[in-house]
């Protein structure tokens, strides 16, 4: 939506309350991935756009589900925004141009892998702000290295929008756009609103501790009418910590300005996303220079905005922002473009007149990269202060209520024999806001075991298999923890069960449940090693016998 409207500040709250209320219906309508996946829309969106920690996590792992093979579906959406209002909706005097009920945005969304390691995403409005839309994204994604290395690298190419720490469209949940990314300075059409051509490698785990994004492309603004200058460049770095997220970038660039005058530019910003529960809050400031904003006129510019996000339910959220953005003026700035400016004066005298002129406007934007740098320098406090609050380690129960353990084993004459164990309790450790534990330990109540079957689980709890009378429990106790990415991990542990203790070893993979980490466990166990061997049904039993455990924080 690349025009910008008038809205009184002090209503957006109010008014982006009321458009979620109006948008809590099911997510259906966007079946992305659905159907190459077999999942709803629910699991990725609570309220479209915004995406949820599943959403977050598989877009940024290049549109897959590890470990899933998408279906042949080809995935294809569309979105639509219907925007009814007191005033007239146009660009002209007072919104004319369009009436005061409109169809907003009609787009269309396709996305998804191309093959192992690439993936892609072109997002085209049909209708943008009631009138004829453009294409918004197009780009094609290449993983450079597996997808289970510890330090990822991806690269990207086409048109796409820049790396900035929170979007500015495509997932922007208010109707409102943000005054920051829309800022131009002068005669400088340059915005962090509008997508760009280019290139851009990523280093890191963009979800997960340390990451950096280094953009490059063609000094040029679609729709500007300015021809191209020289390369932008730009690098975004990023560091995860806990429910914290610390980033910064600088963009440098020029543009023409006048005949024979560029506008040499940069852009430096820093913002704080915090994220626990319910609650998110996003604050981002940035302050920039041009050297030439007008023809022989240099301008430094600064803004910024702060937003708080509460999610009432699942499906209703309230959102408040604050922003502000100017310019803290503009000078004549000393040099070979500007000599014309400076013509009818003394040419010593110009000389001097410019250079002071520059000094002062060269001392304003120091000022403000000056107050930009300590707001940085407490963030950096702050942040390293709950960094460590969150290295130190903290244990988590188990929810008895929503974990269990399962067990299959094959039988001769019945096929397979499944069964449960409840989990009777446990803990698992975690520390550095990452979702890998340090310890797990888990208990599980043997007298419980089901199977579908009450003579066959009578004859479970007796001496020749379980003997749950003299061995009630089972535990698990982990030993070695070992990170296979951001979201599995390989645990070996001993397990006591039949009064036998054997190392044992499970593939673990993390989801989330009500906002916290849960765990999904797979393994196979022998239970000759555990002493159930003396059974007479001991050759029509298989073995291994296969397990799973799901596991749930409280």
């Amino acid at each position: 939506m690349p025009r910008q409207r008038a809205l009184p500040y002090a209503l957006l709250p109010f008014v982006t309350v009321a458009l979620m209320a109006l948008s809590t219906g099911p997510a259906s309508a966007i079946p992305l991935f659905s159907d190459q996946y077999a999942v709803t829309c629910q699991k990725c969106h609570s309220i479209v756009p915004r995406l949820n920690t599943f959403g977050t996590e598989f877009m940024a792992n290049g549109y897959r589900i590890r470990g899933v093979v998408p279906g042949p579906a080809f995935p294809i959406a569309a979105r639509v925004n219907l925007v009814d209002s007191s005033a007239y909706q146009g660009d002209g005097p007072d919104g004319q141009g369009l009436p005061k009920a409109i169809v907003d945005e009609v787009e269309l969304f396709t996305a998804g892998l191309a093959g192992s390691r690439t993936n892609y995403f072109v997002e085209q409005y049909v209708v943008d702000g009631g009138e004829h839309g453009s294409l918004r994204d197009a780009w094609v994604g290449q993983r450079v290295n597996p997808w289970d290395a510890r330090i990822p690298v991806s690269i990207q190419a086409g048109q796409f929008t820049l790396p900035v720490p929170v979007d500015p469209e495509t997932f922007r949940e208010s109707y409102q756009h943000y005054a920051l990314y829309d800022q131009t300075v002068g005669n400088n059409p340059f915005n962090f609103f509008d997508d760009k051509d280019g290139g851009k490698v990523t280093v890191g785990d963009v979800l997960h501790g340390a990451s950096v994004q280094f953009f490059a492309g063609p000094g040029h603004d679609q729709g500007s009418g300015l021809p191209t200058v020289g390369t932008d460049t730009m690098t975004y770095a990023q560091q995860v910590l806990g429910p914290f997220t610390l980033s910064g970038y600088h963009y440098e660039g020029q543009r023409p300005s006048g005949p024979d005058l560029l506008d040499r530019f940069d852009r430096t910003g820093f913002a704080i996303v915090f994220n626990e529960g319910r609650w998110t809050s996003e604050s981002t400031l940035q302050t920039g220079w041009d050297s030439s904003c007008y023809p022989g006129v240099g301008c430094a510019s600064s803004g910024g905005f702060s937003q708080l996000r509460y999610a009432v339910s699942p499906r209703f959220y309230a959102l408040a922002r604050y922003e502000r953005r100017l310019h803290a003026g503009r000078r004549p700035v000393a040099g070979v473009p500007a000599v014309a400016q400076f013509r009818l004066h003394d040419r010593g005298r110009g000389r001097a007149r410019a250079a002071n002129d520059q000094h002062d406007e060269r001392s304003a934007h120091d000022r403000h990269l000056m107050r930009l740098r300590k707001f940085a320098v407490a963030a950096v406090a702050v942040l390293c202060t709950a960094a460590a609050a969150q290295s130190s380690p903290t244990t988590f129960s188990i929810d008895v209520q929503k974990s269990k353990a399962q067990f299959s084993v094959q039988h001769v004459y019945v096929d397979r024999v499944t069964g449960t164990v409840p989990v009777a309790g446990g803990t698992v450790v975690l520390a550095g806001g990452s979702a890998i534990p340090l310890k797990v330990t888990a208990v599980l109540d043997a007298t419980r075991i089901r199977t579908g079957d009450d003579d066959r689980d009578g004859v479970l709890q007796t001496p020749d298999w379980f003997d749950t009378a003299k061995f009630p429990t089972w535990t698990f106790t982990s030993t070695k923890i070992s990170p296979s990415g951001s979201d599995a991990f390989s645990m070996d542990g001993l397990l006591t069960m039949h009064g036998v203790t054997q190392s044992e070893r499970l593939d673990v993979s993390v989801g989330e449940t009500s906002g916290r980490p849960s765990y999904h466990a797979t393994g196979e166990i022998d239970r000759h090693a555990f002493g159930m061997t003396t059974t007479r049904l001991d050759p029509v039993i298989g073995n291994p016998v296969e397990v799973t455990l799901d596991i749930v924080l409280k």
